[in-house]
């Protein structure tokens, strides 16, 4: 499952669980994204949007300061 995720400091992040039965979920210890640039600090990702193509998955997040 990929999920928005926020830290203790209010800065969002994509994260990334699995789920063996569908009900308990184990996540990653970090975060899922991907991203992590500079403009990304103090702000994080909001409103993700998984979208697929023929032979992928783009996440396409905006950005916030």
């Amino acid at each position: 499952m990929l999920y928005r995720a926020q830290d203790h400091k209010g800065t969002s992040s994509l994260g990334y669980a699995t789920s063996d039965d569908g009900i308990r979920f184990e996540r990653r210890a970090e975060p899922g994204d991907g991203f992590g640039g500079t403009y990304e600090k103090g702000g994080g990702v909001e409103d993700p949007r998984l979208q697929k193509s023929e032979i992928l998955y783009l996440t396409t997040p905006d950005t916030t300061r």
